[in-house]
């Protein structure tokens, strides 16, 4: 019988909160042998509303931005063990691009 679940995919912030739902999908990928995606949505500062091109170096940003989320992440891959996981850093609007991630990659669950 095959396994309801065997794609999660986990958007995180790096928050206390996001780690919860992290260990917890782990638990729930051991138990039904799936494989965890980690995902971390850089959004872009313009987008956000919070700065103008006139005033600062969005790309300067965005590459700062981009920097930070990866050391993050690989210092949460880290602290993992046990399942196959595998991560990603995006930029877009964050829920449109988790739920274009979800759909590209067939994920089971988020």
């Amino acid at each position: 019988m095959r396994p309801a679940f065997t794609q999660i995919l986990v958007p995180t912030d790096f928050s206390n909160g996001s780690r919860l739902a992290v260990d917890y999908a782990l638990e729930l990928a051991r138990r039904l042998g799936a494989t965890v995606h980690l995902l971390h949505v850089v959004e872009d500062p313009s987008v956000a509303g919070m700065f103008t091109e006139a005033y600062v170096d969005l790309a300067l940003i965005r590459k700062e931005r981009r920097c930070d989320a990866r050391h993050r992440m690989n210092g949460l891959l880290n602290d993992l063990h046990g399942t196959t996981i595998t991560d990603e850093i995006a930029s877009g609007p964050v829920a449109q691009t988790i739920a274009g991630i979800a759909a590209d990659r067939g994920v089971d669950f988020i």
